[in-house]
C-alpha cells in the first residue's frame, strides 16, 4: 500500500487514513460462510462506531481463483446491500485481476492487483464525497498512464512469487 498505492498517488484518499492508522487490515477465514460473516462484523462496526475508515479483508487461502473471488465479491454485496442498504461499496483486489478491454499484458490490471485476495470496504458517504471532489474519469485516466508508465516490472516486485 505504501509503496505502490500511496507512492504513485493512485488514490488520492489512502495517504490521509493510512497516515491516520484509520485502515484496518484483516485476515479473512478461508471457510466462505465465516468470511462473510466476518465482511458484516466489520461493516456493522462501521455503521455503528464510524471507524475506521476503510477495511481491507484480505484472504491469504480459500480464493486464490479469480472467479471464485469474484463470486465472494458478489455474496459479499449482496450481503451488505441486504443489511446494511446502501451504506457501503466495496473494491476488490487480486493477484489475477483483469480489466474487460485491455491486453492481456497491460500492466493497467495492476492497479488491481495485489499479494492477496482483498475486498476493500468502504463507507458509502466517503465515497460520496470523493466523488464530488476528484474528477474520477481523469483520475482513471492519468492511473492508467502511469501503470504503464511503471511496467510490469515495477508491480510485479509485490506480488508474491
Amino acid at each position: 500500500m505504501e509503496r505502490v498505492v500511496i507512492a504513485q498517488h493512485l488514490c488520492p484518499f489512502a495517504a490521509r487514513p493510512y497516515a491516520d492508522e484509520d485502515v484496518l487490515f484483516e485476515a479473512l477465514p478461508p471457510d466462505l460462510a465465516a468470511a462473510l460473516l466476518a465482511v458484516y462484523r466489520r461493516a456493522s462496526q462501521m455503521s455503528t462506531a464510524g471507524v475506521p475508515a476503510t477495511v481491507l479483508l484480505i484472504a491469504a487461502s480459500g480464493l486464490e481463483s479469480f472467479a471464485s473471488f469474484q463470486d465472494f465479491q458478489a455474496a459479499a454485496e449482496t450481503l451488505l446491500e441486504e443489511a446494511f442498504a446502501g451504506q457501503f461499496i466495496t473494491a476488490s483486489f487480486h493477484p489475477a485481476y483483469t480489466f474487460a478491454g485491455h491486453a492481456t499484458r497491460s500492466s493497467v490490471h495492476y492497479l488491481h492487483r495485489s499479494p492477496y485476495p482483498i475486498l476493500q470496504l468502504l463507507r458509502q458517504d466517503q465515497v460520496a464525497f470523493a466523488k464530488t471532489s476528484v474528477n474520477l474519469a481523469a483520475l482513471l485516466g492519468r492511473n492508467a498512464d502511469v501503470a504503464e508508465s511503471l511496467g510490469e516490472g515495477f508491480f510485479a516486485q509485490y506480488l508474491r512469487p
